[in-house]
């Protein structure tokens, strides 16, 4: 990251929200039209799906309940041929875990023919070393705690991320 620009004179400043544009956040409003937000907790999917249309006033957040109900709407989506650009999930959630869903997920898409990797973040207040690498190793690209970091600029970076780590992986 660079130094940003200058700071304004105190009394030069637009109450506007003009100072949360930053680049990354310009790139998650480009890129990110359509999400699919994977959680068991109802209050959760409400704050979370709140969280992103703040940051993407345009976005389309779609919600499930579990890992087999998202692993469904991802896959009726991209065979209606609107995929999700992001799809941000659980780890523990019942009827399908998080790393289980992105496994069968990443399997689907192998099958696939030219069908683009969905970038995959998870979620958990369950955060060691070792449970992170784990949760990579299912076919994630990012990993985010729960609950959502307050510093939107945070939010974004660790998105934005995750979306470069996918496009990466994409063969």
């Amino acid at each position: 990251g660079g130094m940003g620009p200058p700071m304004s004179p105190a009394g030069g400043r637009k109450p506007s929200q003009q100072k949360d544009l930053t680049p990354e956040v310009i790139q998650f409003q480009e890129t990110v039209k359509k999400c699919l937000l994977v959680d068991d907790v109802a209050s959760i999917r409400q704050l979370f799906s709140a969280r992103l249309r703040r940051i993407s006033p345009s976005i389309s957040v779609e919600t499930a309940e579990n890992g087999l109900e998202g692993l469904n709407m991802w896959q009726a989506a991209a065979e209606q041929g609107s995929p999700y650009d992001l799809l941000i999930t659980d780890v523990v959630m019942p009827l399908m875990s998080g790393p289980e869903m992105v496994a069968r997920l990443r399997e689907v898409e192998m099958g696939g023919t030219n069908r683009t990797r969905t970038p995959v973040v998870g979620m958990s207040a369950n955060t060691s070393l070792k449970d992170t690498q784990q949760y990579l190793d299912s076919g994630m690209d990012g990993f985010m705690m729960k609950p959502m970091p307050p510093d939107r600029q945070e939010v974004v970076q660790c998105l934005i991320t995750a979306m470069m780590q996918s496009e990466a992986k994409q063969t």
